[in-house]
């Protein structure tokens, strides 16, 4: 349990202010034995308990888990394991792939014809059976972009960040990356927020052209650790996204927003404040970053870049209420 970090929310910022609630980090997207990970769950829950993790959702390719985990895995009030499925389609001849966090029943993969009717049909059914839906690594051989999801209906996650070594986060070759699809729906006016995850599949070796755990995770603000306030949090993107920067505050009174960066060792930072069409509004070389909004912006966000690569982002701010 993390209680290093304050977050006070306006009420524009759709996520009212949480009182006592404490921070948990977790990891969305985890891959075991079950399907095509190296290493069993009880390993894989093991080793995010022993890394200070304080939740981790299960999300074997179209398997829904049996609820069981937790009984065997976890720790009451300490950590979570939460059920989830990666929902695995292929339409067009592309990849679509959702996570299902806590369903309350069994997911089938609905193939369609379209990417769009895939995501569609995939997202309504992640509702029905309860859950919260993430729309996973849009850039994984080019399947999809903002265009797609911007008509992919009920859905408010995707991942910005996905930390398997084949996802092409960052674009290339004249595509966008995950960020500019993130602009591209938030400038549309979608309220959309971004996850980071591992996508865990290997365990046995540590290299940086394998899908080891440990290199993206959300940080959530709720009241008790429990599978429906983590899922309510993101669903309310009450949380903040790393690779490995660490955040003391994120704090906005309506008229402005306040970032704190935990700082580490020598480390150098960058504070961006991005608004419509993903321009920066403001720079800081500082540990603390603060801009005044004007309610012009249509959002704000905040993404922090360290001198060793690392970033956190925050969620955005939705100015003028809208």
């Amino acid at each position: 349990m993390n209680r290093t970090i304050t977050l006070v929310y306006a009420l524009f910022l759709l996520v009212p202010s949480a009182g006592s609630a404490d921070w948990f980090k977790g990891n969305t997207h985890t891959h075991t034995t079950l399907s095509d990970g190296d290493s069993p769950p009880e390993t894989v829950a093991k080793w995010y308990k022993d890394h200070g993790y304080q939740f981790v959702v299960m999300t074997d390719h179209n398997k829904t888990g049996d609820g069981g985990m937790q009984a065997r895995f976890g720790e009451e009030g300490r950590f979570l394991v939460i059920t989830g499925n990666e929902i695995s389609c292929v339409s067009e001849g592309k990849p679509v792939h959702l996570t299902a966090v806590n369903p309350s029943g069994v997911l089938v993969q609905l193939n369609d014809s379209t990417v769009v009717s895939t995501l569609r049909k995939n997202v309504d059914a992640i509702r029905a059976a309860g859950a919260t839906p993430i729309i996973n690594h849009p850039n994984f051989m080019w399947a999809f972009g903002a265009e797609e999801m911007g008509k992919a209906g009920r859905f408010s996650l995707f991942e910005i960040q996905n930390s398997h070594p084949m996802v092409n986060n960052l674009g290339g070759g004249g595509k966008p990356d995950t960020e500019e699809m993130w602009d591209a729906l938030l400038t549309k006016g979608m309220r959309v927020y971004g996850v980071a995850s591992d996508d865990t599949h290997t365990l046995k070796d540590f290299l940086p052209r394998l899908a080891n755990p440990g290199r993206g995770w959300v940080c959530v603000r709720c009241d008790s650790l429990t599978p429906e306030a983590v899922a309510s949090a993101l669903e309310r993107g009450n949380f903040y996204t790393s690779t490995g920067v660490e955040l003391e505050e994120v704090a906005s009174d309506g008229k402005s927003l306040v970032v704190t960066v935990k700082p580490a060792g020598y480390t150098a930072y960058t504070i961006d404040f991005i608004g419509r069409g993903g321009k920066v509004l403001a720079r800081k070389y500082e540990t603390k970053g603060a801009y005044r909004i004007t309610g012009k912006e249509g959002y704000v966000r905040v993404r922090i870049t360290d001198s060793n690569g690392f970033r956190a982002w925050t969620q955005p701010v939705f100015a003028g209420g809208k």
